[in-house]
């Protein structure tokens, strides 16, 4: 039974591993957008998509690491 806890604590952390990586890399992408581009021109700032896409990425790569990383 404990063998199937850790099986399933690995592929949890592994599937928030790779979905914080894929919102890290969609907040990018998205950053590159030329919309997103003239708005960060007149405004200054990163638009609040591209921010909580940044943010939710790290700690859902974050949850993933502790996951597996946990014996």
């Amino acid at each position: 039974m404990k063998k199937n806890k850790k099986a399933m604590r690995l592929a949890l952390g592994l599937a928030l591993l790779v979905a914080g990586g894929l919102l890290i890399w969609w907040g990018y992408d998205e950053s590159r957008a030329v919309v997103n581009r003239f708005a960060r021109a007149v405004s200054g700032a990163q638009p609040d998509r591209v921010m909580w896409k940044y943010i939710g990425g790290a700690a859902s790569a974050l949850a993933g690491l502790v996951l597996i990383a946990r014996r």
